[in-house]
């Protein structure tokens, strides 16, 4: 480092009239107080393509002139075009680099959070994992209740692996299926013929007859084996705000079904919900002319369950529905 003696300065320059960096940034200036050195320090050279700030002449105004220096720290001033287009040339050649273009307007542009400017980005490209037949298949099951993307996929996956024992069977099944799929004319189950298998049964007591809203609640109670009746499903729940009728629902085919007679007892078996519990009681209401013995589900405490993790409404149920012990 070469140090020279700085001329000595009048001491009525005071602090906030000494001269200022110089535009040369290759160094670092330091200047010193009256009969002070004055030492220049060459700056280490960073690499070119990590320095996206290369300032050059655009610091406060450039051109190589000194300006004075303020009262109190002053930050360098930063021209925004030259700072866009560093970033734009460095954003160019890396998408040089792996084979992209920016001709045209299909590429967007991303915001610089540090400068609030926006620059061209490079696209984002979707590689296809499997030709267009496989693809709608992963989509196919991907949109059935249950499965997502990702289960679709592995689904996809082991159907192919296997073709002849899982694929090929399922095939077989789904046409067969679709073929032969009906609703019951009796119960509103479906199945593969009409009457269905649960009304073509004997071995049901046609004495019991249970009213569900949908046909999964069907198949829910009658794969416990708990009863012995039969079914009825109205296809749905009433409900103000989605706009379901009365008549929109099994319910006149359900009160000519008890009308022809043979039925001693009706359970509702409707879900514990408000639109539920409004269907239960509208059925009671229809079915209460008939002379038949109207029951209801049992709601409250469940099996496994504590009472202290319960909320009002359940606690409610249950002390309303307790029996003595036997």
């Amino acid at each position: 480092m070469d140090v020279e003696t700085a001329p000595p300065r009048s001491s009525q320059n005071r602090l906030g009239q000494d001269q200022a960096v110089s535009g040369d940034h290759g160094g670092v200036d330091i200047e010193r107080g009256e009969g002070g050195l004055l030492g220049r320090v060459p700056q280490r050279r960073r690499r070119p393509h990590l320095d996206l700030l290369r300032l050059g002449p655009a610091l406060d105004g450039g051109g190589g002139r000194r300006l004075a220096a303020p009262g109190r720290p002053r930050r360098l001033g930063v021209d925004r075009g030259d700072v866009v287009a560093g970033v734009d040339q460095r954003v160019e050649r890396r998408h040089r680099e792996f084979g992209g273009s920016h001709e045209g307007e299909a590429h967007g542009r991303f915001l610089c959070p540090e400068f609030g400017l926006a620059s061209k980005a490079a696209p984002s490209y979707r590689w296809p994992m499997a030709s267009q037949e496989i693809e709608v298949l992963a989509q196919a099951l991907a949109g059935l209740p249950g499965p997502g993307p990702r289960s679709a996929r592995r689904a996809v996956l082991h159907l192919m692996k296997k073709r002849e024992t899982a694929l090929a069977p399922l095939l077989r099944a789904l046409e067969t299926v679709s073929e032969r799929l009906s609703v019951c004319s009796t119960c509103g189950n479906v199945d593969t013929a009409d009457p269905c298998t649960v009304c073509a049964d004997p071995r049901r007591d046609a004495r019991l007859l249970c009213i569900v809203e949908e046909v999964s609640d069907l198949w829910a109670l009658d794969r416990s084996r708990l009863f012995p009746g039969r079914f009825h499903v109205l296809g749905g729940r009433l409900s103000a705000l989605e706009g379901v009728r009365p008549e929109d629902l099994a319910i006149d085919k359900l009160i000519a079904r008890v009308a022809a007679g043979g039925i001693d007892e009706v359970v509702l078996a409707m879900n514990a919900t408000l639109e539920g519990q409004t269907t239960a009681h509208y059925l009671a209401e229809r079915l209460e002319r008939f002379p038949v013995r109207i029951t209801q589900l049992a709601h409250g405490l469940a099996v496994g369950g504590g009472v202290d993790y319960l909320d009002e409404g359940t606690l409610a149920q249950a002390l309303r529905a307790r029996r003595p012990v036997a």
